[in-house]
């Protein structure tokens, strides 16, 4: 009875579906657990007749039933491996769709960028969060914000919704992409945001006024309002810097539009805090 390979373990807790093939295979005729009668029938009794399925009247519970092969039927790998790429393609679509907070790694990113931003400046990013909350909170936020990581040529490694929409990119694209390539290629500009980088690295973090930068189609927009702050754990390791940017101009927008981007709820370095997300023209 204790042979995994007789019917014995199935007796307590008999399954929705048993192939007819169970009954008759060699593995199975050896054990002499198969030899008792009763335990035999109490099998046969779960199958159709000749299908290798369970009878419709006995599937009380109304579990799908998976039709076992015919005795004898050859098995069509080509459909197997088929539906096996497919349901892998599927799972594959499905992730690449799904929102990146979703991704246990980028929801810990979200994490670190929350907190370290509360040890550089001494100011909340969020009020109220809860913790469950805080990779869809940040990604969704009103507000731009988005980091590298702390090599030496840093790739950007997160940029929230905002971000994405700003630098016109997806995620894929804003992840794999150089943060110098944000600002213009020229020497003076590279200087001024090295410099920046630099004087963040030092203080912890500071504020971000007139800093122009460029979309993925070469857009330029000036960061008008923003904090830049560098990453860090609880042991102090730097590993890298974010910025997070409550007001943005667009130079090339008509003249009309008036739209800035504010933060209900981040605070600057100052203690000031903004109302909601606006671009100026």
């Amino acid at each position: 009875m204790a042979c995994s390979h007789c019917a014995a373990p199935w007796r307590a807790s008999l399954p929705s579906a048993v192939s007819s093939e169970l009954l008759n295979s060699s593995r199975t005729r050896r054990c002499r657990a198969y030899t008792s009668a009763p335990l035999r029938q109490s099998f046969s009794d779960l199958l159709g007749p000749g299908t290798g399925v369970v009878a419709p009247q006995q599937d009380r519970r109304r579990l799908v039933v998976l039709a076992a092969k015919k005795k004898g039927a050859p098995v069509n790998k080509a459909a197997a491996a088929k539906k096996e790429k497919e349901a892998a393609e599927a799972a594959a679509a499905a992730a690449k769709n799904a929102a990146p907070y979703t991704n246990p790694d980028v929801f810990m990113h979200s994490l670190l960028l929350i907190d370290s931003y509360r040890r550089a400046t001494g100011k909340p990013l969020f009020t109220d969060l809860e913790l469950p909350d805080s990779g869809r909170a940040l990604f969704e936020a009103p507000f731009v914000c988005m980091s590298h990581d702390g090599e030496e040529d840093p790739v950007f490694d997160y940029g929230n919704k905002a971000a994405l929409e700003l630098f016109e990119m997806t995620w894929d694209e804003f992840t794999k992409m150089p943060s110098r390539k944000s600002a213009a290629s020229d020497a003076p500009e590279q200087e001024g945001r090295n410099q920046l980088l630099a004087e963040a690295l030092e203080k912890g973090a500071i504020e971000l006024h007139d800093a122009q930068r460029y979309t993925s189609t070469g857009k330029p927009f000036i960061i008008q309002k923003g904090v830049l702050w560098t990453i860090t754990n609880l042991e102090g390791e730097r590993l890298g810097q974010a910025a997070v940017c409550t007001e943005i101009e667009h130079p090339a927008a008509s003249a009309s539009a008036d739209s800035k981007q504010t933060l209900p709820t981040a605070q600057a370095l100052d203690g000031t805090t903004s109302n909601g997300p606006t671009v100026v023209s």
